[in-house]
């Protein structure tokens, strides 16, 4: 998989401090960053918002609404709407 970051100037110098220091791609101390992050902090299994969602994943229809079809235009209707909203009332 291939991930896009964002990185403000701080974050990216550490970042190629430590591979310099470790002698390791920027990829390979990202992810045992990831890596260590889990160990410190682990989900208990189920735990996680999947594991409690799960069950009802899949299980109703929309009626043919197709929600999940352009998401992100909805959502920016939704804020541009909210905006105007908010505008009108002072």
């Amino acid at each position: 998989m291939t991930i896009s970051l964002r990185l403000d100037d701080r974050t990216e110098a550490l970042l190629r401090r430590l591979t310099r220091q470790h002698k390791r791609s920027r990829s390979a101390v990202i992810r045992d960053a990831i890596a260590s992050l889990a160990k410190a902090r682990p989900v208990p299994e189920g735990k996680d918002a999947y594991a409690k969602m799960a069950p009802g994943l899949g299980k109703w229809d929309s009626g043919g609404a197709q929600l999940s079809t352009q998401s992100g235009k909805k959502f920016r209707k939704l804020l541009l709407q909210k905006k105007i909203r908010a505008r009108r009332s002072g």
